[in-house]
């Protein structure tokens, strides 16, 4: 068997061959079954897979062990879920993984926000939505890394228009102000707690949804809103705006900094 140089060890991705993959799998052993779900789907992939306990030798230390298998990969790829958020070796890895400059990947297992703890270090725009998606939502993290071939994925989940004969959906337009703050970048937007899809600069974005108090809130980056409550009736448009800093208003910018809720400003319109 061929084995890899120091140098090269972190691109290796054969585990057969004694390589130390690329991609550490940090998750709560309570995830374990899907955690090796999302290991498998990797590895489908072309990419390789430090995931404990399954990649640690016998005899090997287990912390000895999780500390090598990170230093060695180029990404860490977190499974978010209730689980994770009360894990302190979860809270470990990515601390570690954080302070040797590892690519940080959140896969969401189930529709919650991270802890604060963890919060910290999530700063990925686009996450990898396990919870809706299954294993197609992880092709366009494979595509970033860039060691996989084109893979299908389903449509990111829409929520649809009601038919013409059915009045049963309540309708809320988002509005994002055109600002200079981030304006290459996308807001994700949450209802209840559940991402729902995303609005550009200066753009709106379209829901629909059940009728009654539905809560809003926008991530970006690791700062997330404070909920905002809208009464979406059935038949009736609600339309908020959703408004970011200006470059000027610094005040504004290091409350972003500083990862708070302040940073956004939503405004009922009608």
């Amino acid at each position: 068997m061929k084995a890899c140089s120091r140098l090269m060890v972190g691109r290796c991705i054969s585990e057969s061959d004694g390589a130390v993959p690329q991609v550490f799998v940090s998750h709560s052993t309570e995830d374990a079954v899907i955690a090796r779900q999302v290991a498998d789907a990797l590895r489908a992939a072309g990419l390789g897979v430090w995931i404990a306990p399954d990649s640690i030798r016998p005899g090997e230390a287990y912390n000895e062990a999780i500390v090598a298998g990170l230093r060695a990969c180029d990404t860490l790829a977190v499974l978010v879920s209730r689980a994770s958020n009360t894990s302190k070796h979860v809270a470990r890895e990515v601390g570690l993984a954080d302070g040797h400059g590892k690519r940080i990947i959140p896969i969401r297992i189930e529709a919650v926000e991270p802890s604060d703890g963890l919060t910290y270090y999530l700063s990925m725009p686009q996450w990898v939505e396990w919870h809706a998606h299954g294993a197609a939502a992880l092709a366009p993290m494979i595509s970033m890394l860039g060691h996989a071939p084109p893979i299908s994925i389903a449509p990111p989940e829409v929520r649809p228009p009601p038919p013409a004969h059915v009045a049963s959906y309540a309708v809320i337009e988002i509005r994002r102000g055109n600002h200079l703050t981030g304006s290459a970048r996308n807001v994700a937007i949450l209802v209840d707690g559940e991402k729902v899809g995303e609005v550009a600069n200066g753009k709106s974005l379209v829901l629909h949804v059940a009728p009654g108090r539905r809560e809003l809130a926008a991530r970006f980056d690791y700062i997330k809103s404070a909920p905002f409550v809208v009464d979406a009736e059935q038949g009736r448009v609600r339309v908020v705006e959703l408004g970011l800093p200006n470059v000027s208003d610094v005040g504004a910018q290091l409350s972003g900094l500083l990862g708070q809720s302040k940073y956004f400003r939503w405004k009922l319109v009608e």
